[in-house]
């Protein structure tokens, strides 16, 4: 499922985003970013390719670290491995562009 969030217009017209750009492990095969108080999911994502990946979520979270951040692999080989207190960059949507 995909959300799509409202964003803040400010001075003028720039198009403020939150990012979280994620480098996983060559055996991630899932990347999962949560909400770790109310364990809401934005993003649940089969990760492909050993490269980095960049997913907006809600601007609140540049400004508090409640971010989950996780790889996995779908067959349960490798144990999963989630960072806690993720804070979102700050970014200009007009000037980045962002795709998976």
């Amino acid at each position: 499922m995909i959300k799509f969030f409202k964003q803040r217009v400010v001075n003028g017209g720039v198009n403020n985003q939150c990012v979280v750009a994620v480098d996983a492990d060559s055996d991630a095969e899932r990347v999962v970013i949560i909400d770790r108080n109310t364990t809401e999911v934005f993003h649940n994502f089969n990760y492909q390719s050993n490269k980095q990946l960049k997913f907006i979520v809600p601007l609140i979270y540049s400004v508090n670290a409640n971010l989950l951040v996780g790889i996995l692999d779908d067959n349960r080989f490798y144990n999963a491995k989630f960072v806690d207190g993720v804070k979102a960059e700050l970014i200009n949507g007009n000037t980045v562009n962002i795709r998976p």
